[in-house]
């Protein structure tokens, strides 16, 4: 904190006004400057009623109104100021408002910094973000833009008969997708618990025994997995769940859940779509994934490098390394008949999975699947998975397949990376469309 500043704020503090204008503009200043006997300021609107969007725009004080030497010696720039005033254009026809009275709300203690954004580093722009969204409307667009796209998501599913749930973060079990997990110790319990991957056994139990029809959460989940412009360990993923519906239903509604976003960013944009099949693009690269020399091909390509590693495990890095970078661009890629072992609690037939993956220029945005509601198969399948050594395989849930057991309806679940959606579509680094992105201490 600046110590000239601190200064100025303790020395103000007793000016500060706790109550607004009724009719009022409250906002930020960004610069000042005088010309003559009038000065400028450009505000950053924070609460307003005649301006209607949250940007910079000019207001001016002169010499003639009775506050304009305590404006002159007590704001500065970074401070919080609310104003009553009419407005207009400058001499030189600049859209500013007229300033009758003002009054301080709060000092800025920290220097506001005065470069451009475009002058800042990424470090700078993802650390402070407080001062980038003064500086930058790109920034402050990340927070308001994901306000509208939840908003969004939310309308869509309720106006489709889904009803929302909450579900918990901690967990005994590590369940719900092939991921490797946080752990983290309760003190009262004595005992280790993970941060969810998915929210979706939970999600699951949540539907069948409130005997609703459909249901969603827009969950925080939690990867302790690579650093990259496409992951985060932290991420907000919606899923969604409903019962008596077919795969094409489910397929149209992501695609409309996708078109909202799509709708939030402003991008004016429409795209394609296009149905491919998992073994025909193997095939197109010389994998074949009913070839029962499938390991050993894996294993000469260098997909394999220990026994530890699964056969399903080398098939998934191959797809993702040499086909989904090369499926058409802008083209929402509808892609199914994926091996049966990647998606164990998922329906399957003859060894394909009823998975569907909707994939947006070499990216996964979404991936839905019939639920597995066979006790016995789905138990089998879980076992299965807990005798992997693998890192992301899932662990045998006792208390889901007892819930399932009771007899749970026929549902089709969806999962969407809200994340990585926005990120893809607007062709950003994924950590710039996080308001808060986790960073190492600086």
């Amino acid at each position: 904190m600046d110590t000239v500043k601190i200064e100025q704020y303790v020395n103000t503090k007793s000016q500060f006004s706790t109550v607004p204008f009724p009719d009022k503009i409250m906002g930020r200043v960004v610069s000042i400057r005088s010309s003559g006997k009038i000065i400028f300021v450009d505000i950053l609107c924070v609460a307003e009623k005649i301006h209607k969007d949250s940007v910079h725009y000019q207001a001016s004080i002169d010499a003639n109104n009775p506050k304009f030497n305590w404006f002159k010696v007590n704001v500065s720039r970074g401070d919080i100021l609310t104003m009553t005033g009419e407005d207009g254009s400058s001499k030189t026809g600049h859209p500013t408002f007229f300033i009758d009275d003002v009054c301080l709300m709060n000092k800025a203690v920290s220097t506001v910094p005065n470069e451009s954004i475009e002058n800042m580093d990424d470090e700078f722009v993802l650390r402070q973000r407080m001062a980038a969204s003064i500086m930058s409307r790109d920034v402050r667009n990340t927070f308001r833009t994901r306000s509208k796209i939840l908003s969004g998501l939310r309308d869509e599913l309720k106006h489709n008969g889904f009803y929302e749930a909450e579900t918990p973060v901690l967990q005994n079990v590590k369940c719900g997708a092939l991921a490797s997990p946080f752990k983290t110790h309760h003190n009262a319990l004595n005992a280790d618990f993970y941060l969810r991957v998915a929210p979706e056994t939970h999600l699951k139990r949540y539907l069948a025994a409130s005997y609703l029809p459909a249901v969603y959460e827009i969950a925080k989940c939690f990867r302790n997995e690579g650093i990259s412009t496409n992951h985060l360990q932290e991420f907000t993923m919606l899923e969604f769940y409903k019962v008596g519906c077919n795969m094409q239903e489910i397929i149209v509604l992501t695609l409309n859940l996708l078109d909202t976003i799509v709708q939030s960013l402003e991008l004016n944009k429409t795209f394609d779509t296009t149905y491919l099949d998992f073994n025909d693009l193997m095939k197109q690269k010389g994998v074949d994934p009913t070839d029962p020399n499938l390991r050993r091909v894996l294993g000469e390509l260098g997909f394999i490098s220990n026994d530890e590693v699964e056969t399903w495990e080398a098939l998934d890095d191959f797809f993702k390394h040499n086909v989904r970078p090369n499926l058409p661009k802008d083209t929402f890629c509808i892609v199914s008949g994926y091996p049966a072992e990647m998606t164990p609690l998922a329906v399957s037939n003859r060894n394909k999975s009823s998975m569907v993956q909707i994939i947006f220029n070499g990216q996964e945005l979404a991936k839905m699947y019939q639920e597995l509601v066979d006790p016995i198969e789905l138990e089998d399948n879980l076992k299965e998975q807990a005798r992997c050594v693998s890192d992301e395989s899932m662990q045998l849930d006792h208390q889901f397949i007892e819930d399932v057991s009771y007899g749970m309806p026929p549902m089709i679940g969806c999962g969407i990376g809200i994340d990585r959606v926005i990120s893809v579509m607007s062709n950003l680094p994924i950590k710039h469309v996080i308001p808060f992105p986790l960073m190492n201490k600086a």
